[in-house]
């Protein structure tokens, strides 16, 4: 963590963590945040009250802050602010709070992710007048078939999360001046659920403004990573 981000916090997030599993998370989340204060935990609405309840209590207790995480996985859906607001109500007023709309994937096939996501942020922002950050997460990874890996062919896709990106910048709404943006770099969002697996990706990623050029050929042994051609912007590296 302090290698990767420096003085950079980070967060811990579980969204798949069964219910067996919350006492152990609850423990790791207060024992990492107490000791770095680097790295901070994350809830949402649609967690049990359990997981809930350990995120919102270690960042009380650690004054590291919460990050609140909503997923938006297609078109918005005005329900959701009440449950953020019932989760919001749970927070002492001193504790910092971080908002995160997670929009998931965002491919060409969803043109109106911008808008959405603008409805989404002008209902979630006005829930509360003191949120620490505010951050948009979106991913335009595809889901890798074999005719993208074959060797020598570099394959590109459109950067929709970008576009939406852009789209939502030029909304210029109010109180979101600072708005942040993440991707979920080379894994297509619902990675998220698999089951761990021997090793990372098969692929890489060079991201261009409006392309991502993705190939990969990693050796078992060394994982050497070979980046496509592209007439802008080449890469290679060990």
């Amino acid at each position: 963590m302090r290698g990767a981000h420096r003085r950079h916090p980070g967060w811990i997030d579980a969204p798949f963590a069964e219910a067996a599993q919350i006492p152990a998370l609850a423990v790791i989340l207060a024992e990492y945040s107490a000791l770095s204060r680097l790295l901070r935990p994350v809830t949402g609405p649609e967690r049990s009250e359990a997981q809930q309840t350990a995120a919102v209590e270690t960042a009380r207790r650690c004054g590291v802050g919460v990050r609140v995480r909503v997923r938006m996985p297609g078109e918005w859906d005005g329900v959701t602010v009440d449950a953020v607001g019932g989760l919001l109500a749970r927070v002492d007023r001193e504790v910092p709070v971080d908002l995160l709309l997670d929009v998931g994937t965002v491919l060409p096939g969803r043109p109106d992710a911008g808008k959405e996501a603008l409805r989404a942020l002008d209902a979630l922002v006005a829930l509360a007048d003191n949120w620490r950050t505010v951050a948009v997460l979106g991913g335009a990874f595809p889901q890798v078939s074999d005719d993208m890996l074959q060797l020598g062919e570099p394959h590109e896709e459109p950067r929709a999360d970008w576009d939406m990106w852009h789209e939502i910048r030029a909304g210029r709404r109010e109180g979101l001046s600072r708005l942040g943006y993440g991707d979920y770099g080379v894994q297509p969002p619902a990675a998220l659920a698999t089951e761990p697996g021997g090793g990372g990706p098969p692929w890489g990623r060079t991201p261009l403004h409006h392309r991502a050029l993705v190939r990969a050929v990693q050796a078992a042994e060394r994982r050497t990573r070979t980046y496509g051609e592209h007439p802008s912007r080449r890469s290679t590296r060990p």
